[in-house]
């Protein structure tokens, strides 16, 4: 037997970021509540699959960074990320949502 969960966040906005990145932030700990260590990987998909996507997993993983290394490299993980998938985190307005939700 196997449980799947699905989330959303309605709250992005298709072109641009959301104004504020608290309630994205209230999501990712909800999703990360729901999601133990033993489950196993999540899949995280937007539209195209690399924007907000991008976004999500470099602040989750920054996050996990921070709490284990007291370090961030955002740079660095998404060009590890667009190594494995081009143009993650697209656009000049999600680098800075993502410097300012950390």
């Amino acid at each position: 037997k196997r449980e799947v969960r699905q989330f959303q966040f309605t709250a992005w906005p298709d072109h641009g970021v959301p104004e504020h990145p608290t309630p994205f932030l209230a999501f990712l700990r909800r999703v990360k509540t729901c999601n133990p260590p033993d489950a196993g990987p999540m899949v995280v998909h937007c539209s195209a699959g690399v924007g907000r996507t991008g976004c999500f997993i470099v602040i989750d993983a920054m996050l996990e960074r921070i709490k284990h290394e007291k370090t961030v490299d955002i740079y660095g993980h998404v060009t590890l990320m667009r190594a494995q998938r081009n143009y993650m985190v697209q656009t000049e307005d999600q680098y800075i949502f993502i410097h300012d939700a950390l």
